[in-house]
């Protein structure tokens, strides 16, 4: 309210060092409302606050339209506390923990198209908090698969172990060559090999087979690599073979039986001798989208 008054006395939006100044009031008067709310009213302060982001929103539209000028600055203050108030108080109070790694899987669905968004138009807010905000609410959702922590209280958590490794491949194979977004694609591709390679050892009990799910997955890279002629996707299997060879070597053989060493040793052998094989065909670049 404030912010808007300031606006509508001087007759004119915002500019972005007065929207800096704002900016840390609007959090202390946050942390302060909800802090009092929590303590009076704790089941019903997540959606007292998600109702000032409204009421803020309101206002600033209000303040829009009286002054007939729209503000970037204005936007992102906005945009900002809206972003703050929907990690908070509806991402971490009012969802059921359960179900929050499938808001981070939905988040991760809809990267790609985040990604590769053209900014231009403008729109009623700045996109970049909420993706800010989003992009945390994934990172600690990949954190929380990769160590399979607290999964046991989430509906369909084994399903949701090999969702996110196939959903950060596809988003990898939207994204790849697109210069714009390159960089963040060949994070993903190694996000995608971390995720496969610890789901399966969280779901496969006998150490040697999970190194040979880890072949499995190295074999599958190269031949999309192949396939797709992405020399980055290929490269990238050539680790995936290291690891799961020393996995092997220094880990699994070990405490094999016979029978299952020799089989071990056999997958590892036919799978490096194709795996140079198929290496060698790859061109000489990845392609580039215009």
């Amino acid at each position: 309210a404030a912010a808007v008054t300031f606006s509508m006395r001087q007759g004119q939006p915002m500019s972005t060092t007065e929207a800096v100044f704002h900016f840390p009031a609007l959090l202390l008067f946050y942390a302060l409302q909800y802090d009092l709310l929590d303590r009076h009213l704790p089941d019903h302060a997540p959606w007292i606050a998600l109702g000032t982001a409204a009421a803020l929103l309101v206002a600033y539209l209000l303040a829009r339209g009286r002054l007939g000028a729209d503000s970037k600055a204005g936007r992102t203050l906005v945009s900002a506390y809206a972003a703050l108030v929907l990690v908070h108080a509806v991402y971490l109070n009012i969802l059921p923990d359960g179900f929050t790694p499938w808001i981070g899987l939905a988040l991760l669905a809809a990267l790609p198209w985040l990604m590769r968004r053209k900014d231009g138009a403008t729109g009623l807010l700045e996109p970049w908090p909420f993706m800010l905000a989003g992009g945390l609410i994934l990172l600690f959702n990949m954190a929380r698969i990769l160590l399979n922590e607290n999964m046991t209280a989430v509906p369909a958590s084994p399903l949701l172990l090999v969702l996110y490794p196939a959903l950060s491949y596809v988003a990898y194979w939207v994204m790849r060559g697109d210069k714009g977004v390159e960089h963040w694609a060949q994070l993903l591709l190694a996000v995608a090999h971390l995720s496969a390679m610890t789901t399966a050892g969280h779901l496969i009990d006998t150490p040697a087979l999970v190194s040979v799910a880890w072949l499995l997955v190295a074999s599958a890279a190269l031949a999309a690599g192949f396939r797709l002629r992405d020399r980055t996707l290929g490269q990238s299997s050539l680790l995936l073979f290291l690891l799961a060879s020393l996995k092997i070597m220094l880990f699994d053989l070990a405490d094999t039986t016979p029978l299952l060493r020799v089989g071990v040793l056999l997958v590892l052998g036919v799978s490096l001798y194709a795996g140079g094989w198929v290496y060698r065909k790859l061109p000489a670049q990845s392609p580039r989208s215009p």
